[in-house]
């Protein structure tokens, strides 16, 4: 750490970190500090240039603000006088949550033929319809699938396949006791409602834990539900459990395509799709698709590809108002912006899809707006966030932020990531703005202490090439590039 890092008296570093977690230049934060000062007390306040430099001179700690810039900073940040301008001794702490760096699992160390295995239980014998998947002739896979249970014999199997130290899915321990329920009587029955309970936490757990740390509970639970699909006969039944396998199944590609994990996210991908159709629940139908475009976007794929899925789940759809459409919508929207700033063109079918998104989410029910952490609803939060990527990559910067900071607000601190990616766009904005040096700043700031996944990637490279060349080899710039590299 630099010594003047060290030296920095805590409220300067307080009044530094709160600008910066909201993306805010110093520029910015003058002219909302002006715009937050009563009438009698703005006609007092100096230049916008005198404030920037007011504000350079608090965050190094060279001066403290006294009134009337303590009250404007509180009002600004919306904390107390006492929290803001403590004077302890103590290193000092953000007052918005930090983002301590998250243990990454990595996929790759699930083996390939586990992974098949786990989905041919899905997949090759339990779903009606399915084609049938090739899969490696070999005895561990043949013993697992024969009568739909794992023997002990191959739960051991599966466990010296995986080896010390990678992902032990705890489907041994489960077949153990299934055995001790089947002798007691249970021999058909299982409660749907837990397993709905399950994936609904699947989804909660996938947008607030470290990436990639649920692939081996998920890759259990699948292959659980395989099981209960090969021996229920009832449509009823297997129609729940199919939703529940689109649920599991969705959440373990998203997992998949935070690690890099490709294949197995496409594998698992395929799995939900398949599920859905056979389901014959039109919003599962497209809820699936908007999500397979979703991570094809995050993946680089051509915007041709991905139109073409998000038309097909528009035409399932029906026109029909559901979460699965407005995520459809929301996908649309952003992947005709991102081609617009590419192209340079006016954008247009941007605009129109977001205005379809606002349609579709003006008329979807509280329970569904509400849902601020699952897969199953579009908050407003998630509103605002595609409205501030849409509009930073159609270069209407002063939307961008209004749309940016909104969403800010809405954000639980638990969503680490979410609002890590919002800090990335906002970063976006500035660069293409000319704020360069504010713009790199809160995109290293961003990046540092998380995973760097497809998506975040993505938008790290929209902010280098956004930089003008000259900028290109700042210290900074080449800093965020090696970071990325490295993930």
């Amino acid at each position: 750490m630099a010594d003047s890092e060290r030296s920095r008296p805590a409220w300067a570093a307080r009044l530094r970190e709160q600008r910066r977690d909201r993306c805010w230049s110093q520029r910015e934060l003058a002219r909302r500090l002006v715009q937050s000062a009563d009438e009698d007390i703005r006609r007092t306040l100096p230049t916008r240039e005198s404030i920037v430099r007011l504000i350079k001179s608090y965050e190094a700690g060279r001066h403290r603000p006294r009134d009337p810039y303590r009250v404007l900073y509180c009002r600004v940040f919306g904390v107390a006088e006492a929290e803001l301008f403590a004077t302890e001794d103590a290193p000092s702490t953000s007052l918005t949550p930090s983002r301590p760096p998250l243990p990454i699992v990595s996929a790759r160390s699930v083996a390939p033929t586990v992974i098949e295995l786990l989905f041919a239980a899905c997949t090759d014998s339990t779903l009606d319809g399915f084609a049938q998947e090739r899969l490696p002739e070999s005895k561990f896979v043949v013993d697992a699938l024969d009568g739909g249970a794992m023997d002990r014999r191959t739960a051991m199997q599966l466990l010296t396949l995986l080896g010390a130290g990678a992902l032990v899915p705890p489907n041994a321990v489960d077949e153990i006791l299934s055995e001790v329920d089947r002798a007691i009587g249970d021999r058909e029955g299982y409660d749907l409602g837990d397993w709905e309970r399950i994936a609904w936490e699947y989804s909660f757990r996938t947008n607030t834990g470290p990436l990639g740390a649920l692939v081996g509970d998920l890759t259990a639970d699948i292959a659980e539900i395989g099981r209960l699909l090969d021996r229920t006969t009832s449509p009823s039944g297997r129609t729940g459990l199919l939703r529940v396998t689109v649920s599991l199944a969705q959440t373990l590609s998203g997992e998949f395509t935070h690690v890099h994990a490709t294949s197995q996210a496409r594998r698992a991908q395929r799995t939900a799709r398949r599920a859905a159709d056979a389901s014959g629940d039109r919003d599962l139908r497209v809820a699936v698709r908007a999500a397979d475009a979703w991570n094809s976007f995050a993946l680089g794929q051509p915007s041709q590809v991905i139109l073409r899925l998000l038309d097909d789940a528009v035409q399932i759809s029906d026109g029909v108002p559901s979460v699965a459409l407005a995520r459809t919508y929301a996908a649309r929207a952003t992947v005709l912006a991102a081609r617009s700033a590419e192209e340079g063109d006016a954008g247009e079918a941007a605009r129109t899809a977001l205005r379809d998104l606002r349609e579709v989410w003006d008329r979807l029910p509280d329970r569904d707006t509400k849902d601020e952490f699952t897969y199953w609803g579009f908050s407003e939060r998630a509103m605002r966030f595609t409205e501030a990527e849409v509009f930073a990559l159609l270069g209407d910067s002063r939307e961008a932020m209004r749309a940016a900071d909104q969403a800010y607000a809405l954000y639980s601190p638990a969503l680490v990531h979410g609002r890590a990616n919002l800090r990335l766009i906002q970063s976006y904005s500035l660069v293409r703005e000319r704020d360069v040096s504010d713009g790199l700043d809160h995109a290293l700031t961003s990046v540092q202490g998380l995973p760097v996944t497809p998506y975040r990637r993505l938008i790290v490279g929209r902010v280098v090439e956004a930089l003008p060349e000259r900028a290109r080899t700042l210290p900074a710039a080449r800093e965020l590039r090696a970071l990325v590299a490295a993930s």
